[in-house]
């Protein structure tokens, strides 16, 4: 039995019926969790470690009956659905290999993956674009996460995501330090995408910030009346789910400024 695709048939059937073809890793994926567990349980030495939360993780709480943990699971299986409904036949093929990465990736970085597949969900159900291809090479060897067809102006526009993890002992409610911390990153990474082009390529710069709700609040009311004014960089997309304790979840996930209701979120 393979537990990695029957844990997921059970909390997110939409992701596995999207990738579910003869050619997907399910056995690959399968081993490198079981041989995660293997080094996690030789590394504590009987004593409780602390760990970074993977997909599988977040199942387990779901099993322990964890709102927070059931309502990102609900979250990523109406994700998935949409892709589903949204993507074109040769558009799943292409997005199995994210998904394969957010698989493997056994630790939090799991949520890198997750916001290019979000960022991508939201771009596609716009209706505005298709997608062409994932980690475009350009010129200086480099790739671009995502190239997509602009459906009414007919030409192609590539898109890289940059997910942002906010360290809540670090996150200050102060508009220049919020300004100076993330044109920093952003900096960097356009630095990263564009050393030793000969000729400039053009490409759009979606930030993804992950943290927490007070954290995101922060940044929220940042960019309700501010800008970076970095070209091609867009306003960040955050997630965040509002529920209560009989089982509804209402999910969001898009710009930071617009991401909190007059209402208070769950922690």
């Amino acid at each position: 039995m393979n537990l990695v695709k029957e844990n997921l048939r059970i909390f997110i059937p939409a992701l596995v019926d999207l990738v579910d073809e003869k050619d997907f890793p399910w056995e690959k994926i399968n081993n490198l969790f079981t041989q995660k567990i293997k080094d996690r349980i030789s590394d504590s030495n009987g004593e409780i470690i602390k760990v970074e939360a993977s997909i599988y993780d977040i199942i387990v709480e779901a099993k322990k009956q964890n709102l927070t943990a059931i309502g990102l699971l609900d979250f990523l299986n109406k994700l998935f659905e949409e892709l589903t409904d949204n993507l074109e036949a040769s558009e799943k093929l292409l997005i199995k290999s994210n998904v394969k990465q957010m698989l493997i990736s056994l630790d939090n970085k799991y949520l890198n993956f997750l916001g290019e597949i979000a960022t991508l969900n939201n771009l596609i159900k716009s209706k505005a674009y298709r997608l062409i291809a994932i980690e475009e090479r350009i010129p200086n060897g480099k790739s671009i996460d995502f190239k997509l067809q602009h459906i009414n102006k007919q030409k192609p526009i590539l898109v890289e995501i940059v997910n942002i993890h906010l360290d809540s002992k670090k996150v200050e409610n102060n508009p220049e330090a919020i300004r100076t911390y993330l044109t920093c990153k952003l900096t960097k990474k356009i630095e990263s995408k564009t050393s030793n082009l000969v000729k400039k390529i053009q490409f759009h710069l979606i930030p993804v910030i992950w943290g927490s709700s007070k954290d995101l609040k922060i940044y929220s009311d940042f960019f309700k009346s501010n800008s970076l004014n970095m070209l091609d960089v867009e306003e960040p997309i955050a997630y965040l789910t509002y529920s209560d304790t009989a089982g509804y979840y209402e999910h969001y996930f898009q710009t930071i400024s617009k991401l909190f209701k007059e209402i208070n979120p769950s922690p």
